[in-house]
């Protein structure tokens, strides 16, 4: 005579705590990689940022300092 069981077995369990932790180990190696790329993205942000100020502080001492080539001939 079969009883009608209610629950799960521990076969049942195991495989879900299998499939979780095997899930989970994916989500954080994901998560892991986004965040690396997003700071590799945010520093090169930075850098650009930090060239061109350079760069327009280039142009503005050129600017400010103009050769006269005409007096040194």
């Amino acid at each position: 005579m079969l009883k009608n069981k209610k629950g799960f077995t521990l076969l049942e369990l195991m495989i879900v705590i299998g499939i979780i932790s095997i899930l989970s180990v994916i989500l954080f190696r994901t998560f892991g990689t986004v965040s690396e790329l997003t700071f590799r993205v945010e520093q090169e942000k930075n850098v650009t940022q930090e060239i061109i100020d350079f760069s327009q502080i280039l142009q503005n001492y050129a600017d400010r300092n103009q050769i006269d080539y005409d007096k040194y001939r």
